[in-house]
């Protein structure tokens, strides 16, 4: 599908037979993509998948072929002289992020220590396991007149079963009421609010969707704001 820079109605631009799809398959189809969009007279801004190795993989074949200097874009003959960016879907991330966690039960990380503009997010090191959520969970359901300091750590997030799709599920994990009822619960757990007051940084500034927000890492970003910094050490980090 193509994305308009100025228009959210995506338009399919090609179809394929269902195959064994691989890397360099993968590749040769996006790249046929930018040449009929190209010809037509698009620019091709990005190209934008969720991280399965097939994509990684294209991803390389398209910088290989291009002779790419950088990991983050390749220039295709046929965009007009334009930087294509390689993206992978944030939402897919954050959802990998949580599926590993419900799945493995137990995520265990070294210290962090991360800064961006005022903000700094550090944390000895340690763990965080699905047990933890829910013990949190049960904190919080003990409180008298069915007041909630995470309001949105309920049964159905701790228990997605066949909803594991749901991105409101999802973002409940790492929401901010949840990283403030671990400073109240179980102010002990510094390891545990480091490691989702990270997360949800990250993707408080890949989510960002317009100029000012009222959380300064919600703007779009700017010049010098310190946000792609930050994200290079987040991607180096995980």
């Amino acid at each position: 599908m193509v994305v308009g820079m100025k228009e959210s109605t995506p338009y399919v631009i090609k179809a394929s037979p269902e195959v064994t799809i691989k890397g360099p398959w993968l590749s040769k189809q996006i790249d046929e993509c930018i040449t009929l969009l190209g010809d037509n007279g698009f620019t091709i801004r990005s190209v934008v998948t969720d991280n399965h190795s097939t994509n990684v993989n294209a991803f390389v074949e398209l910088r290989k072929t291009y002779k790419s200097p950088s990991e983050y874009f390749f220039i295709h003959p046929k965009n007009h002289g334009k930087k294509t960016y390689l993206f992978y879907d944030n939402v897919h991330l954050l959802k990998n992020i949580r599926n590993n966690l419900l799945n493995r039960k137990k995520f265990v990380f070294p210290e962090i220590d991360f800064s961006i503009g005022e903000t700094t997010i550090k944390s000895p090191a340690g763990y965080l396991s699905w047990s933890d959520l829910h013990c949190l969970h049960e904190l919080d359901s003990k409180l008298k007149a069915k007041l909630r300091k995470a309001p949105r750590l309920n049964r159905q997030t701790l228990h997605p079963g066949n909803d594991k799709q749901d991105v409101q599920r999802v973002l409940a994990i790492f929401h901010e009421t949840t990283i403030a009822a671990f400073k109240s619960h179980l102010p002990n757990r510094e390891d545990c609010v480091g490691f989702l007051s990270l997360i949800n940084t990250w993707w408080l500034i890949v989510n960002s969707k317009e100029r000012f927000h009222v959380n300064k890492l919600g703007d779009a970003i700017k010049p010098g704001d310190g946000k792609l910094k930050f994200m290079r050490e987040f991607g180096d980090w995980v």
